[in-house]
């Protein structure tokens, strides 16, 4: 944002270099700022080199605040360039099909526990990826912009979850929470936690899409959110987990957990979470110590099932640390 005082225009200029480090000649690199309102520019990028999972392609963008003639401020960023469409049951990035090798990702290192810690994160995914894992699903809330920065820089798809978890009446414990869903005098908190999630996200090209919301039932409040993330953010597609719920025109993919797997499907279908148990219950272990030796094989048949159907657009583990 540039806050105008006594003195106006004031200019930002603008110098991109592509993933090679060469300076890109761009066809304007100037903006003017004559009053407090907001500026759009578009500018062509020519040859672009796109951005994927596999190529993870980023360019330098740095923007130059110049008051009469002077620096006063600089802001540099990595961007990539990348189309994401729905086309039928498909999934594409940059115009080619894509299988999503997911895991649902969550923050926990050895000696912090849950909680963030960048080099413990850095150094997770950088497994997930060496185990040819592609994308990541921020189960079951949005990541800070290191960990989407990170994920633009070593190529991982990201499905960018946005909070709204379990706001359902399936248990006495939990009606306070489906007030929230139905009850205008929450729709300013849910549309915060709505907005701020698309302006953090939007601007990384990891991330292919968002979800609006995990395993909850469907009101008015969520709604008017999942509006303002389509009308906000046309680019993007959305979903919302698991897929029963939302009206028909709300999703633009199907969300799928464990048994839920439907047939067949108009939209494309993410199973974003199966495999479930093993990782994380030690009780069960315990119990039945053969399931270690045996979780390969209910993910291997598992990813069978999405690799050998086209409207299956990929799945997500669960889960991975």
């Amino acid at each position: 944002s540039v806050y105008l005082a006594e003195k106006a225009p004031v200019y930002v200029d603008l110098s991109v270099k592509d993933p090679a480090g060469f300076e890109v000649e761009l066809p304007a690199s100037a903006i003017t700022y004559n009053d407090s309102s907001d500026v759009r520019v578009e500018l062509s990028i020519p040859n672009v080199k796109a951005w994927t999972a596999e190529t993870p392609n980023l360019y330098t963008v740095t923007a130059r605040l110049l008051v009469d003639g002077k620096a006063v401020e600089e802001y540099t960023a990595k961007v990539g360039f990348r189309e994401v469409a729905i086309d039928g049951t498909e999934l594409k990035i940059n115009g080619s099909p894509v299988k999503l090798r997911g895991v649902n990702w969550i923050n926990i290192n050895p000696t912090g526990g849950y909680s963030f810690d960048y080099e413990s994160d850095k150094e997770s995914l950088l497994l997930l990826k060496q185990a040819n894992v592609n994308m990541i699903r921020t189960s079951h809330f949005p990541q800070y912009r290191d960990i989407l920065a990170l994920c633009d820089e070593i190529g991982l798809y990201v499905e960018l979850e946005m909070g709204p978890m379990i706001t359902t009446k399936w248990a006495e414990c939990w009606f306070e929470r489906y007030d929230s869903l139905v009850n205008e005098k929450y729709a300013p908190w849910w549309e915060a936690i709505y907005s701020e999630s698309v302006e953090k996200g939007r601007s990384f090209a990891s991330v292919i899409y968002y979800s609006t919301g995990n395993e909850s039932d469907w009101g008015a409040n969520m709604a008017m959110g999942t509006d303002y993330v389509k009308a906000a953010d046309p680019s993007r597609p959305t979903k919302y987990a698991w897929g029963y719920s939302p009206p028909e025109g709300y999703v633009d993919i199907f969300s799928a957990h464990y048994k839920d797997l439907p047939t067949v499907s108009d939209k494309p279908v993410i199973w974003d979470e199966y495999a479930h148990l093993y990782t994380n219950d030690q009780g069960r272990l315990e119990k039945d110590p053969s399931l270690r030796e045996q979780y390969g094989n209910a993910i291997k048949e598992k990813f069978e099932k999405i690799w050998e159907n086209d409207w299956i657009i990929g799945g997500a583990i669960w889960q991975a640390r």
